[in-house]
């Protein structure tokens, strides 16, 4: 059985680190589980055309991905649509899909647990045809991801501090989105909302946001109606301390299946899925796959 491990260069972890030590590492601990394992080193602009290219061999029966969320997003949809199983290497900044798995954040020691693991199936997501692992979103988290990126930084605190800085320089201007929603077959009246986002299962709380369970079966949906600056001060903090269920600001629910229309819209605004910004469209349809991607875990 074949291994085709995949590290991205550009992911935060990777560039502090000797990257000849961590593929012998993959090697070595992968072929103690009988396993073959060939390593590509990628950067951003060649990460897709890779996983694509190996996803379409035969004899690959495993995708390893070293990388950040968005490494890894990338690696769950060429997975899931080819049906090979994957197995993931958090080497990023924030590396919110592996706190959900609890996997070890030292790259070495997750490589060891890995080569060690067993398959299990968990849920995945996906908008407009479109997978993702953790959250997509309209409103004001796109604006400040758009501005985090005007910024520097080369690690986590450094990526905090440039969300900080975009956050002061979106709140005086937060989105607002007329949008009309249907949850699960049942329509709801139009709503004027700052932020909407929907997650794969719901988060967790007290602590960052990930998800606790990604086998809960349900898409979390994240709503906050039109918002004041004072109040995006207080939604700020709620969000940093994992308060969603408690913030008197966030309503939260859960859905199989989501379907908006954006009544009122700007070609400047954007959606964000798993942190990737991407145009926004006048219609989205999302759903959750229960238990269809296929995952090594410790």
């Amino acid at each position: 059985m074949q291994v085709a491990a995949i590290l991205n260069t550009r992911s935060g972890s990777l560039k502090q680190i000797d990257l000849g030590r961590l593929e012998r590492a993959i090697r070595e601990q992968f072929a103690t589980a009988e396993r073959t394992v060939a390593c590509f080193r990628v950067n951003g602009s060649e990460l897709k055309t890779v996983l694509a290219e190996q996803c379409s061999r035969q004899e690959v029966s495993l995708l390893l991905a070293a990388g950040g969320d968005g490494t890894i997003s990338a690696a769950a949809e060429a997975a899931w649509r080819s049906g090979k199983t994957l197995a993931i290497v958090p080497a990023g900044t924030m590396n919110l899909f592996a706190r959900s798995l609890k996997l070890p954040l030292d790259v070495h020691e997750c490589v060891t647990a890995l080569a060690r693991g067993q398959q299990t199936s968990i849920d995945i997501a996906v908008v407009n045809g479109r997978s993702f692992l953790h959250f997509f979103t309209i409103g004001v988290y796109p604006k400040l991801v758009n501005k985090r990126s005007h910024y520097t930084y080369s690690g986590r605190l450094t990526k905090v501090w440039a969300g900080i800085k975009a956050f002061f320089s979106t709140r005086a201007e937060p989105a607002l989105h007329c949008v009309k929603f249907t949850r699960d077959g049942s329509p709801e009246q139009h709503k004027h909302l700052s932020i909407l986002g929907v997650s794969n299962n719901l988060f967790g709380s007290g602590h960052l946001p990930f998800a606790d369970d990604l086998q809960g079966g349900k898409l979390g949906i994240y709503s906050v109606g039109k918002i004041s600056v004072p109040k995006l001060y207080q939604l700020a903090k709620d969000i940093a301390f994992g308060r969603w269920n408690e913030s008197s600001l966030i309503k939260v629910s859960t859905a199989r299946t989501i379907h908006l229309r954006l009544e009122k819209m700007s070609s400047k605004n954007h959606c964000a899925i798993d942190g990737e910004l991407l145009p926004i469209e006048r219609e989205y349809t999302i759903e959750l796959h229960p238990k269809a991607l296929n995952l090594l875990i410790p």
